[in-house]
């Protein structure tokens, strides 16, 4: 999933099958996902997007999982 930080724009895809498969099943899904919403940059504009573990929404740090930390 790829999703802008304000949820007005969200793109999803999954895969299923053999274990054995994860890797290149993980490997089309991203590909799948770069398709749909085309160069990341332009995707996000002028967003400023924090990285994990802070909540590009809030700042705050969270644990990686959603939940935020004292």
């Amino acid at each position: 999933m790829i999703a802008k930080p304000d949820g007005s724009v969200i793109y999803e895809c999954s895969r299923a099958g053999a274990t054995a498969d994860a890797v290149q099943m993980g490997t089309d899904a991203g590909e799948e996902l770069k398709a749909k919403c085309g160069p990341i940059e332009e995707f996000f504009g002028d967003e400023e997007i924090a990285p994990e573990p802070v909540s590009s929404m809030s700042g705050k740090q969270t644990d990686g999982l959603g939940g935020y930390q004292e």
